[in-house]
């Protein structure tokens, strides 16, 4: 099947650009483990409540044979993040990936300071092809010590903790 796929010419916020892309139906088992990654901002911007806002974060180095999804659970006192923006054109499922930007959803205006912590990501490791063929991978865990600041509203106050 033929699909067309929507991206950005030159990163986030540039021109966008059109292709036609071989799509194959395919099948997929996620395994039991799964790995959460802090998302961490790496610009300051002042977001304004119902206006969507794109956020350039931390690098996040994605292994291949994963798919992603942020945990709407985990947020920053003024929002939470809605989707993860790879770089570059978007690759398969089979491949390493990188993502560098987030749709995030402000549910008050305020800022969103350099290195707040602003969700998590949950990698979920998977095999894809023959359903009648696929076996969870055996995945390769990382455990990684990170910095950032918390941030949360207590009786109406916002309250930023490193």
């Amino acid at each position: 099947m033929k699909v067309k796929l929507l991206t950005w010419q030159e990163g986030v916020g540039s021109r966008t650009f059109e292709f036609d892309v071989d799509v194959e139906q395919r099948s997929y088992t996620i395994s039991q483990v799964n790995q959460l990654i802090p998302i961490i901002a790496s610009e300051e911007l002042t977001v304004c409540k119902g206006e969507v806002a794109v956020i350039g974060t931390r690098l996040i180095e994605v292994p291949e044979n994963t798919v992603v999804s942020p945990l709407t659970a985990i947020n920053h006192a003024n929002g939470f993040v809605a989707d993860v923006i790879e770089c570059g054109v978007p690759g398969m499922v089979e491949d390493e990936k990188c993502i560098n930007h987030v749709i995030f959803i402000p549910t008050r205006s305020g800022d969103v300071k350099e290195g707040d912590l602003i969700g998590i990501l949950r990698v979920n490791f998977v095999r894809t092809g023959l359903l009648s063929r696929v076996i969870p991978p055996k995945p390769k865990v990382e455990i990684k010590t990170v910095k950032a600041f918390l941030t949360w509203i207590g009786n109406g106050v916002f309250t930023e903790k490193t």
